[in-house]
């Protein structure tokens, strides 16, 4: 059994079911049931995308108001639910994360989407990505498969990070993971490696990404901000770059070290 076997995962099915973010809950051991539009015809092929492995699947007509008491009612008796059904369209079906968390105060609401929930750009479409500004800074090899698959695997992180919390505050929340967000996030890095400064002194017109403060300032060097987004506990960044070994006394007198122990450390070369 995997590390997350008893923990229960209702997805939407439309990204649903060719989720990376539930395939991989799936594949430590989630039970994660797919909810779809419709059944499909019984001599129909099963689908060989290694992505849509490991889940149960259901049926569901949204739109009726059995559907929709239905999935409320499944919706309370799981752990996590997965939205990738694009900005607001859960909201009008009425499985929104208000509906769901009043009705499971403890779920973990988990978001995926190309540019964001509520930015300027959250109803742009995959297709129409490369007719935006944004393709002149964000080139399709960062956003496919960096943005798009590396969103999703963070989104399954901060599931992660959310039901860690759940589990001592009572209390879940929106996990918020956007492809647009996460290839900025992961280009940094990858400009980093290649010994280039992430947006010092730099200005880009990109609405989408800068709009939702995608960017921090730490210790005078402008940052990516953590991703995913979380509604309720917000990551913060508390120190940026630190030199080898800058905070060992601090650290060892945090774990319960006393002074003359750290001296006579020092004396005997253990710190170097």
């Amino acid at each position: 059994m995997g590390p997350l076997a008893g923990i229960k995962v209702l997805e939407i099915d439309h990204v649903g079911a060719d989720s990376i973010c539930g395939m991989l809950l799936a594949d430590m051991g989630a039970d994660v049931i797919s909810v779809a539009e419709r059944s499909a015809p019984p001599d129909q092929p099963r689908p060989k995308r290694i992505s849509t492995r490991g889940r149960s699947s259901i049926a569901l007509d949204l739109s009726t108001p059995g559907g929709l008491e239905t999935v409320l009612r499944l919706v309370g008796m799981v752990d996590v639910f997965l939205d990738g059904l694009g900005p607001g369209v859960t909201e009008q079906l009425g499985v929104g994360p208000d509906e769901c968390l009043t009705v499971n105060p403890e779920i973990v609401y988990g978001r995926l989407s190309r540019w964001g929930q509520y930015d300027s750009l959250s109803q742009v479409s995959g297709n129409e990505l490369h007719h935006t500004e944004l393709s002149k800074v964000l080139p399709a090899e960062f956003l496919n498969p960096l943005g798009n698959s590396g969103s999703e695997g963070l989104l399954a992180f901060g599931i992660l990070c959310a039901l860690f919390e759940a589990r001592q505050s009572g209390h879940g929340q929106v996990v918020d993971s956007s492809a647009s967000e996460v290839a900025d996030f992961l280009r940094s890095l990858l400009s980093e490696n290649e010994g280039e400064q992430h947006r010092q002194s730099e200005t880009i017109d990109r609405p989408c990404l800068d709009a939702n403060d995608n960017s921090i300032l730490v210790n005078g060097m402008i940052q990516p901000s953590p991703v995913p987004r979380f509604s309720r506990t917000k990551p913060e960044v508390l120190w940026g770059p630190q030199r080898a070994g800058e905070e060992t006394e601090a650290v060892l007198l945090d774990f319960g070290f006393k002074p003359r122990e750290i001296i006579r450390l020092r004396k005997s070369g253990a710190l170097p």
